[in-house]
């Protein structure tokens, strides 16, 4: 049930196909990475395209390594699993 993405596929993937790791899938406050970018604590290198978003969290749905609470969130965002 790996999600590979290419090279080519982000910016950062530019030496070798990368595997989505959803074992390590948290849920933060979005406000609050917001709020660091604005006063220089955090930097946005890139932006993720939306639909590479979407694609890992249709494959999360379901996959062993989820967290509940994580797979949970996706469900209810995304409007999948129902």
């Amino acid at each position: 049930m790996a999600l590979t993405f290419q090279i080519g596929d982000h910016p950062y993937i530019n030496k070798y196909p990368t595997d989505v790791n959803f074992g390590d899938a948290l849920i933060f406050n979005i406000s609050k990475v917001e709020r660091a970018i604005e006063f220089g604590q955090a930097i946005c290198h890139v932006r993720m395209n939306p639909d590479l978003v979407e694609k890992i969290a249709k494959k999360a749905i379901g996959h062993p390594a989820i967290p509940e609470n994580v797979e949970q969130m996706v469900k209810e965002h995304w409007g999948l699993g129902f």
